[in-house]
């Protein structure tokens, strides 16, 4: 009834419930019922496998003695033995039928009846027995032996009522046994204990056995449940492995599918270049030639739009080169100061020239003080594009608008408008993307790097462009780019900062001179000593000095300058401004600052500005 019994409860409980991944316990530690349900479920049918078990041995024992008994009488002749074959012979009748019909649903509600009838046949034979033997309390104590035996095996039955039946019918055929033997009241109540004790250590087993099989059963079901976890683990692995593989696979192939467009672009971009180049020389050739030979205007027209075309399409072929350069942010922009009137007289023309033959009314309205800071090549193909799409977009006899102003955050912002077909809220972003479809209506339906290549130009001048809603215009582009810093009114000579611009290399005198002969009062020297003769005989804000110079370098000529004139400001120009010993003037305020060569117009002027405020006359 131990461990074998016990390994075949758990093992019924676990193939019940592990495939299905069950909860093994309950909040607490507890078994959930469905597991407690499928528990007494394997008990009942070891119960009736027990049964089974206990009736064919019941029966091959019955069948056995019986033998015995009727072999002994008929050998011996001994008439001890035949008062056994009476009950060696109905036990046995009853045994083989228990047997045959051990797997009936009444006799396995009528479980209790074999423990009785074992407890019932041994009672009988030593009954019999007793008048037979010379030492009657001897048979009655033995037994004792024989039915704690069998309250013993009725808890293979795993039922405790039936130990208890067993127990208690043994008691009471142990009392009679020995009452008829003439035993004694005390030795009647040890045998009632004996039993009792019996009867107590198999009802424990059998408590202590459903202890052990929840425990296993909820150890068992743990170790199925992590089993299956991991089993479902390393399928998730596995297929997690699989569709990153295919994504990885697909990304190759994305990747192989554009580095093919890319190239068969740049074969294009070749290949139409040539083309391009004798359409243009042609048409500057046969412009020339008509104009010589006075050709009707109609002619001329003509071959100005074939000329616009083939430049548009140069222009293109030009933004499928430069795209690419863009993108792999490989472009130097060549910034300047470009006015703002400039920029919208550019997209006016430009616009007109798409329009003609078309009553289209192309305005523009610029800030005239204005300035940005640009690439003008790049930002004049971004503007030619926004303007051609402009016209291209807008009604036949509708009207085109291009401004450009200084927004709060002075930045510039240049507006591009049109009374054409509107842009859906959810198609603006969409339009700036690469090889990006738009579906806004029959005007603006194709392919093109138009908007992506706006996009990326005016990111590369640290600007943003986007699709924009203003009252009383139907699209509405708008360009931020950023706005040049405006320039200093020139101050009357008596206003002016007096600079010393102190360099041995006349070139350099020369340039300083020149760049800022509007806003500051400028001399030169060529020598530390000469500056010093001229600081001696004039009063100086400022002291431009060169670092590298022979006799005596920009540290040193400024420590004696300061030393001489205490008010004066001295800002060194150099290519090392790393060196140890101008970083020592600095932080001893024998320099005010240290600008690096080349130097920046506008932060020369910052720096000069700071150290030199405005001389009242």
């Amino acid at each position: 009834m131990g461990l074998p019994l016990t390994s075949r409860l758990v093992a019924s409980v676990v193939r019940a419930f592990a495939p299905e991944g069950s909860h093994p316990a309950a909040p607490g530690g507890d078994l959930t019922p469905e597991i407690e349900a499928a528990l007494r479920e394997a008990v009942t049918a070891e119960r009736r496998g027990a049964f089974a078990v206990a009736s064919a041995v019941r029966a091959a024992g019955a069948s056995a003695f019986l033998m015995l008994a009727c072999g002994t009488w008929a050998v011996s002749g001994a008439e001890d033995w035949r008062v056994y074959l009476a009950p060696f012979a109905g036990y046995a009748a009853v045994s083989l039928a228990v047997f045959a019909a051990r797997r009936s649903a009444l006799l396995e509600r009528a479980a209790w009846l074999p423990p009785l009838m074992d407890v019932a046949t041994i009672y009988l034979l030593q009954r019999r027995s007793l008048p037979l033997s010379p030492f009657p309390a001897g048979v009655a104590g033995f037994s004792l032996g024989v039915f704690a035996l069998l309250v013993s095996l009725s808890g293979l039955g795993l039922r405790g009522e039936i130990v208890v039946l067993t127990a208690a019918a043994g008691a009471a055929a142990q009392a009679s046994l020995m009452r008829a033997a003439g035993v004694a009241t005390g030795p009647i109540l040890a045998a009632f204990l004996v039993l009792a004790a019996a009867a107590l250590v198999a009802g424990a087993s059998l408590r202590r056995l459903r202890a052990l099989a929840a425990g296993l059963v909820r150890t068992e079901l743990e170790r199925a449940a992590e089993l299956r976890r991991a089993h479902l683990d390393e399928l998730a692995r596995h297929e997690v492995e699989r569709r990153l593989e295919e994504a990885r696979t697909h990304n190759e192939d994305l990747s192989r599918l554009q580095h093919d467009r890319e190239v068969l672009n740049q074969l294009l971009v070749h290949d139409l270049r040539g083309p391009l180049s004798a359409i243009l020389g042609n048409v500057e050739w046969l412009s020339t030639e008509l104009a010589a030979l006075r050709a009707p205007q109609g002619t001329v027209e003509a071959l100005r739009d074939i000329e616009e075309s083939a430049r548009r399409t140069n222009g293109m072929v030009a933004d499928l080169i430069d795209t690419r350069r863009l993108e792999e942010e490989s472009v130097e922009l060549s910034t300047e100061r470009v006015g703002a009137v400039e920029v919208v007289e550019r997209m006016a023309s430009f616009a007109k020239a798409v329009a003609r033959g078309r009553r289209i009314a192309v305005e523009s309205s610029a800030d005239p003080g204005l300035q940005l800071v640009a690439d003008r090549a790049l930002l004049g193909r971004v503007l030619e594009n926004l303007a051609s799409n402009a016209v291209r977009h807008g009604r036949a006899d509708g009207r085109v608008l291009f401004t450009a102003g200084r927004a709060p955050d002075g930045m510039c912002e240049l507006g591009v408008h049109n009374d054409g077909t509107p842009i859906p809220v959810d198609e603006r972003e969409r339009l700036f993307e690469k090889y990006a479809a738009s579906r806004a209506g029959p005007g603006r339906q194709g392919w093109g790097l138009g908007l992506y290549f706006c996009r990326l130009v005016v990111r590369a001048h640290g600007g943003t462009v986007e699709v924009v809603d203003v009252p009383g215009w139907n699209a509405s582009f708008r360009v931020r780019v950023p706005a040049a810093p405006e320039l200093p009114r020139p101050l009357p000579l008596g206003e002016r900062p007096r600079v010393l611009v102190v360099d041995d290399e006349r070139p350099n005198l020369d340039t300083v001179a020149r760049a800022f002969r509007r806003e500051l009062n400028v001399e030169v020297a060529g020598s530390g000593a000469e500056a010093m003769r001229l600081l001696g005989e004039q009063a100086f804000d400022v002291a431009l000095v060169d670092y590298s110079m022979p006799e005596m370098n920009g540290v040193q000529f400024a420590r004696r300058a300061r030393a001489a004139f205490p008010g004066l400001k001295v800002i060194l120009v150099t290519g090392h401004a790393d060196l140890d010993d101008i970083r020592e003037a600095h932080a001893e305020g024998v320099i005010a600052a240290a600008l690096t060569k080349p130097w920046d117009r506008q932060a020369l002027l910052e720096a000069v500005s700071r150290e030199a405020p405005r001389r009242r006359p």
